[in-house]
């Protein structure tokens, strides 16, 4: 998986840029409470690493991820 990192202040992209998901354990959770069909929402999505996350543990989920852009 590749990300395009523009700022590794940011501490989602720094972690992405060590090779690291930012956010792991919320990705536990969800396989432990969510059933495979759900409907996901990414809400502060940043580059988006939780969306791909998401996608390769639910595949038949339709998953949103919503970043304000400025």
């Amino acid at each position: 998986m590749k990300f395009i990192l523009d700022n590794v202040d940011d501490i989602i992209q720094n972690h992405l840029a060590r090779g690291e998901f930012y956010e792991k354990d919320y990705l536990e959770v969800m396989k432990k409470y969510c059933p495979e069909n759900s409907t996901i929402l990414d809400i502060g999505a940043n580059v988006g690493q939780f969306h791909s996350l998401c996608r390769n543990h639910f595949s038949n989920s339709y998953i949103f991820s919503i970043e304000k852009y400025t």
